[in-house]
């Protein structure tokens, strides 16, 4: 039995059951959804008419993916004192040595766009606004929805501390031993190739699960998420912008709903707190009519400016 073959005799058993379960939203879908940006990505979203993913590798913290690792880690050790079995002690104690993001995605890369529900925070403005100095650019979430299927892509709110993702990896990791004892049971003999390809699925539970995990002190952005999977040898979709201390690689998304042609869904902007609100505004209005967006609503935050 080769690799190939191991992969996919795990995959039948796995089949119909909690494998990969989407998890119920915690707390309904928003009628609409907040990206914070400067006034440089307010001026490449409205004049491109896309949007820009970031690999999850060079997000601002990069702490968000660790949490979601070490979460992980201790699931993984919790499920190892559960079983006897050899094979299956073997299994699981390799899945630790995938929870760094080198090992767990070398043949994969993941870019993400990111909205928060509230659209005048301030920890936002101070992140990922120019301190202030950007917008909040506000999304219809169902004509988002719609581009996001189309493009069969995942639109999914970020969970907080141990919560339910955290359920649901310990479901897809119980499912996954189960199917591994099965397949060693049926073809004895074929334990190690077995255990190479379980690995091969628990690579992909800790991806869908660890990207949607996030430390609880985080809790109030009430984060959604965008994410996009792209095989790490093409690289002909991947851009690059200015970072902090490294270029930054990002993906551009064509999000504009079916039936809108290539206007995507904006409908509200909100300008960062501003000694000048009224030219902030102006400008704002003129940058938007200019670029088809005359039916955006317009409006400033109402947190008061600090100098």
């Amino acid at each position: 039995m080769d690799l190939q073959e191991a992969i996919e005799r795990i995959q039948i058993e796995l089949t119909g059951g909690t494998w990969l379960a989407f998890p119920p939203p915690e707390r309904p879908r928003p009628t609409r959804l907040f990206h914070y940006t400067s006034q440089a990505g307010l001026l490449g979203i409205l004049t491109s008419k896309v949007l820009w993913a970031t690999n999850v590798l060079y997000l601002n913290d990069s702490s968000e993916l660790l949490y979601g690792l070490s979460q992980a880690r201790q699931i993984l050790r919790r499920s190892r004192g559960g079983y006897f079995s050899t094979v299956i002690g073997e299994f699981l104690s390799r899945g630790e040595n995938f929870l760094d993001m080198s090992t767990l995605v070398p043949d994969r890369q993941f870019y993400v766009f990111c909205f928060c529900e509230k659209p005048d925070l301030l920890s936002q403005w101070r992140s990922y606004a120019d301190r202030g100095g950007g917008c909040a650019i506000g999304f219809d979430t169902s004509a988002l929805t719609r581009a996001v299927l189309k493009q069969k892509l995942s639109l999914y709110p970020v969970d907080y501390g141990p919560g339910m993702n955290s359920k649901l990896l310990t479901d897809d990791i119980t499912a996954l031993t189960r199917a591994l004892d099965v397949c060693t049971q049926k073809w004895p003999g074929n334990e190690e190739v077995l255990i190479s390809a379980a690995c091969e699925h628990l690579k992909l539970a800790l991806i869908f699960r660890v990207f949607w995990l996030k430390h609880p002190g985080f809790a109030e952005e009430q984060e959604w998420r965008i994410l996009a999977e792209f095989a790490s040898r093409d690289l002909s979709a991947v851009r690059f912008r200015q970072g902090n201390t490294t270029l930054v690689p990002y993906v551009e998304l064509n999000l504009s709903p079916p039936d809108q042609g290539e206007k995507l869904p904006i409908c509200e902007i909100i300008h960062g707190p501003s000694m000048h609100p009224t030219l902030a505004a102006q400008a704002l209005d003129w940058l938007l009519k200019s670029n088809g967006f005359a039916d955006v609503t317009l409006s400033g935050s109402v947190i008061p400016l600090r100098a």
